[in-house]
C-alpha cells in the first residue's frame, strides 16, 4: 500500500498528536486502544520502509521535533512564564507532567523510526529529543523565576513556614532527568543556587547567634539545624546534595566562627571544661569531627586550657603534701575528657600530652617535679595513711585517711601515667632509687634489726615489682636494670641469712644476739659514704663472724660495713614511774622498753652501761665518729617525742661539745616498743642529700652525652654540630632533655682528648679519630 509522506503526516498528526495534545491540555486521561495504536506504528513503518520516496526517515525525525516545538512554544511556555513564585512551580509541575505523556505516546508511534533510522544516523533518541526540546524551549526560558520561586519556598521552610514538598521535588526530578544520566542540568540551575542560598543564610544566622548565645546553646541550634538540612535534602533535593549543603553549612555556621565560639568571654569553652559538661562538649566533638580541620583549633584551645590549669597548680601547690594528687585528678579528669566526649581522638590524646609535658617540664620546676613524683611513689608504696588524709575524692569515702590496696593501685597505675610525660627522667629515677633503698631496707613501718626486711620481703618485693614492671614497659629495661637488682639483692637476703645461721650452728659459735645482715650490690644501690664508727664489742665479733662466712662463701668481693643504714634494738629498762599504779608484780614488765635505733644512738646509748654521765667530747673520743652526725643522732635522743637522754644545761635546744648527758630513768610510754625517729629541723628543708643526687645525675649526663656522641661519630665518621646536636639529642631523649651547650661542651672535651677533630674545610664539621 503506497501513502505519500505529506498524507501520511497529516493522518499522524491528526489522529496522533493533535489528538493527544488536545486531551493533555483538556485535563482528560489518554487513552488509545490496540487498534489505533497499531493503526499509527504502521503508518510510520510503511513511510519509513517506502524506498520510492528518498529521505522520508529524516524528514519524519524533522517533523516530530517541530511539531513539539510548536507546541511548548504556543501552548506550555505562555502558560508558565506570566505566573511566578509558588504558581509558577505549580504550573510548572502540571505541564511537565503533562509532556511526560506526551513524550510517552510520541515515543511510541514512532517508534519505528526510533529502532532503526535514528541508530543508524546516530542522531539523539527520541526521548532525548523530547527532552532536549523542553528544556531548550522552555526551562531554559523561565530557570531564572523558576529558581526563585524555588528557592524562596526553602527560605520559608527555615522560617519555619509549611511549604509544599511535592512541588519542590518534582523540580528536582524534572531538573535531573533533563541531564539524562548527567546532574549537569540540576547541579547547575537548582544546586549552585541552592548551596550560594544556604550559605547566606547561615552566615547571617551565625553573626547574630554568635554574640547572644553560649557556646553550648550554639552547638545544639547548629545541631538541629544541620539535622533540619538533611530532612529537607531528603524530602525534595538530590541525594548527591547533602554532603555539599551540610559542608557549606558547617562552614558558615560552624568552621568560620569557630575561634569567637572558643573565647567567648562567658560560656565558651571553658566554661565547658571547667563544669565537664560532657554532653555539650561530646556534641561539638560530633558537630566538628567532620570538618577539615575543624578538631585541631579545639585541641589546641584544650590544651591551652589543661596548661593554664596546670600552670596555675604548680604556682600555688608545688611542695604541698596535695600537690601531686591535684595532679593526678588533673589528669584524670582530663583523660575522662579526651575518652569521653572527645571519644579518644588522637589529636585530643596529642593536645594531653602536650599540655602534661609543659607543666610538668616547666621551666625551673622539671627536678622538682621529678622529686615530687618519686615521693609520692614512695608514700604510696609505703602505705602511708597521709596520702589519703590530705585528700577527699569520691573514691576516699570509705575512710577519713586510710587508702584500700585497690585505690593504691589505683594512684600507682595514674601516677605512672603523669610520669610518661617527664623529661627528666633520669633524675626521677635517682630519687625514685634512693626511695626504693630505705624502703628495701627499711621495711614498711621500720622493722628491727633481728628481722629487718625478712618479714615482709614478699608482700613488699611483689608490690615492688610490679611497679618496676610498669616503669620498665613505658621506659625499657635499661631504664629499671638497678632497681631490678635491688629487689633481687632484697630477695637474697633470706636465703644468705639462713646460710648464715647455718654457718654460725655448724661452728658452734653463737652470737648471743639476733644479727641480719643485708648483701647490696654497690652497682645497683645508690652511692652511701662509709663512716667511721668505734663498735661495741657485741656487734664487732658479730661482723667478724659474718665477714668469715662471706669470705668462705666468695672469696672474690669485698666488704664495706654501712652503719648509718643500720638498725639496732636495745633493750632499755627504766626506773618504776612513781606516778603508776599498777601491781608491783607488773612494774618491771612495764618499764622494760625495746628500742628501735639507728647503729649510731645504738652505739652511743651502750656506753651508757659503763658511763653514768658523758659529754659530746667524751662520745666523740669513745666511739670515733664524725662530730655533726653524733650531735644529729644525740639529738633525737634528747629533744624528740621519746627523751631517753637528759641534757645539762637543760634549758637550752642547742648541743654544745660541753654539755653533758645522763639516761633518763623516769622515762615512761604506754608502747613497749619504740621507734626513735630522727629530727628533721626548718634548716634541713633544703637536704644537701637533694643537691648531691641532682649533682650526681649531672654528671652521669655528661658521661651519657659523650657516649652518645662518641656512638653517633664512629657510626658516621664526618658530620655537622647541628647534626650531631640533633642525633644525640634524639638519642637520650627518653632518659633526659640535654643543653645544647652541655653537648657543645662535651665535644670540645672529647676533642681535647683526641676522640674528635674539627674539619679543616670547616670547623662546624666534626671528624671521628680512630
Amino acid at each position: 500500500m503506497y501513502v505519500s509522506l505529506e498524507d501520511g503526516w497529516n493522518t499522524l498528526r491528526r489522529e496522533g498528536i493533535e489528538r493527544l495534545q488536545s486531551v493533555i491540555d483538556s485535563g482528560y486521561q489518554v487513552s488509545f486502544n490496540n487498534h489505533d495504536y497499531v493503526k499509527l506504528y504502521t503508518l510510520v513503518y510503511t513511510l519509513c520502509t517506502d524506498k520510492a520516496v528518498p529521505n522520508v526517515p529524516a524528514s519524519l525525525y524533522e517533523r516530530f521535533e517541530d511539531s513539539l516545538k510548536d507546541y511548548l512554544g504556543k501552548k506550555i511556555l505562555p502558560g508558565i512564564s506570566r505566573l511566578r513564585q509558588e504558581s509558577m512551580l505549580r504550573q510548572f509541575n502540571t505541564r511537565w507532567s503533562q509532556y511526560k505523556i506526551l513524550q510517552k505516546w510520541m515515543v511510541k508511534f514512532f517508534n519505528y523510526l526510533d529502532r532503526f533510522y535514528i541508530k543508524r544516523q546516530s542522531l539523539p533518541s527520541l526521548d532525548e529529543l523530547t527532552l532536549t526540546t523542553f528544556r531548550d524551549l522552555v526551562f531554559y526560558q523561565v530557570v531564572k523565576e523558576l529558581r526563585e520561586a524555588f528557592l524562596e519556598q526553602i527560605e520559608k521552610e527555615r522560617t519555619n513556614q509549611s511549604v509544599p514538598h511535592s512541588l519542590l521535588h518534582g523540580i528536582t526530578k524534572m531538573a535531573v532527568e533533563l541531564g539524562m544520566g548527567q546532574l549537569e542540568v540540576y547541579e547547575e540551575h537548582i544546586e549552585k543556587a541552592v548551596l550560594q542560598q544556604a550559605a547566606e543564610h547561615y552566615r547571617q544566622w551565625s553573626a547574630t547567634r554568635v554574640l547572644d548565645c553560649h557556646l553550648a546553646d550554639y552547638l545544639l541550634q547548629a545541631e538541629q539545624s544541620l539535622e533540619s538540612e538533611k530532612i529537607r535534602v531528603r524530602r525534595y533535593l538530590h541525594p548527591s546534595t547533602e554532603k555539599k549543603l551540610l559542608r557549606v553549612v558547617e562552614e558558615e555556621m560552624l568552621k568560620s566562627p569557630l575561634t569567637q565560639l572558643l573565647n567567648k568571654e562567658s560560656g565558651g569553652l571553658d566554661v565547658l571544661l571547667n563544669e565537664e559538661k560532657i554532653n555539650d562538649l561530646a556534641r561539638m566533638f560530633r558537630l566538628y569531627q567532620g570538618i577539615e580541620t575543624g578538631l585541631p583549633p579545639i585541641a589546641r584551645y584544650v590544651q591551652n586550657h589543661l596548661i593554664k590549669i596546670g600552670n596555675d597548680l604548680v604556682t600555688k601547690e608545688q611542695g604541698t603534701p596535695d600537690y601531686v594528687i591535684h595532679l593526678l585528678d588533673l589528669y584524670q579528669r582530663s583523660q575522662r575528657l579526651v575518652d569521653g566526649p572527645f571519644k579518644g581522638h588522637s589529636v585530643f590524646h596529642g593536645a594531653l600530652k602536650e599540655s602534661f609535658e609543659v607543666v610538668l617540664n616547666r621551666e625551673g620546676s622539671r627536678a622538682a617535679s621529678a622529686e615530687l613524683l618519686a615521693g609520692f611513689f614512695d608514700k604510696l608504696l609505703r602505705k602511708e595513711d597521709d596520702i589519703g588524709a590530705h585528700h577527699t575524692g569520691p573514691s576516699d569515702k570509705q575512710s577519713a585517711g586510710v587508702m584500700s590496696e585497690s585505690e593504691i593501685n589505683k594512684r600507682l597505675d595514674q601516677a605512672v601515667n603523669v610520669f610518661v610525660y617527664l623529661i627528666e627522667k633520669d633524675l626521677f629515677l635517682e630519687f625514685y632509687k634512693k626511695h626504693l633503698a630505705r624502703r628495701l631496707l627499711q621495711g614498711r613501718a621500720g622493722v628491727g634489726a633481728s628481722n629487718i626486711g625478712l618479714s615482709t620481703t614478699s608482700s613488699m618485693t611483689d608490690c615492688e615489682k610490679q611497679m618496676i614492671a610498669q616503669l620498665k614497659s613505658r621506659c625499657g629495661a635499661q631504664f629499671t636494670s638497678k632497681l631490678e637488682g635491688m629487689v633481687t639483692d632484697l630477695n637474697l637476703a633470706h636465703e644468705l641469712q639462713v646460710s648464715f645461721q647455718s654457718y654460725l650452728e655448724e661452728r658452734r659459735t653463737p652470737l648471743g644476739v639476733d644479727f641480719s645482715v643485708h648483701v647490696l650490690t654497690s652497682g645497683f644501690w645508690p652511692a652511701y659514704k662509709v663512716e667511721e664508727l668505734k663498735l661495741p664489742s657485741e656487734l664487732i665479733a658479730c661482723i667478724s663472724s659474718f665477714q668469715d662466712f662471706y669470705h668462705h662463701r666468695t672469696s672474690n668481693r669485698t666488704l664495706k660495713w654501712l652503719h648509718a643504714l643500720g638498725s639496732v634494738t636495745v633493750s632499755f629498762k627504766a626506773q618504776a614511774h612513781p606516778q603508776a599504779g599498777p601491781p608491783e608484780s607488773a612494774r618491771g614488765q612495764r618499764d622494760r622498753y625495746d628500742l628501735v635505733l639507728s647503729t649510731l644512738q645504738a652505739c652511743v646509748l651502750l656506753l651508757f652501761n659503763f658511763y653514768e654521765r658523758l659529754s659530746i667530747e667524751e662520745m666523740l673520743k669513745l666511739l670515733q665518729c664524725a662530730e655533726d652526725e653524733l650531735k644529729k643522732h644525740v639529738a633525737a635522743l634528747v629533744f624528740g617525742r621519746f627523751k631517753i637522754l637528759n641534757k645539762v644545761p637543760a634549758e637550752s635546744h642547742v648541743i654544745k661539745n660541753d654539755d653533758t648527758f645522763t639516761v633518763n630513768i623516769m622515762f615512761s610510754d604506754k608502747k613497749r616498743k619504740i621507734k626513735i625517729p630522727m629530727l628533721v629541723s626548718k634548716a634541713q628543708t633544703q637536704d644537701p642529700e637533694r643537691k648531691q643526687t641532682i649533682a650526681n645525675v649531672t654528671e652521669d649526663r655528661k658521661h651519657t652525652v659523650e657516649a652518645a656522641i662518641v656512638r653517633t661519630m664512629k657510626a658516621r665518621k664526618t658530620l655537622d654540630h647541628q647534626g650531631l646536636v640533633v642525633t644525640v639529642t634524639e638519642q637520650v631523649l627518653s632518659h633526659f632533655k640535654p643543653d645544647p651547650k652541655m653537648i657543645k661542651k662535651c665535644v670540645e672535651d672529647l676533642i681535647g682528648r683526641e676522640y674528635l677533630e674539627r674539619s679543616k674545610e670547616d670547623p662546624n664539621v666534626y671528624n671521628y679519630l680512630a
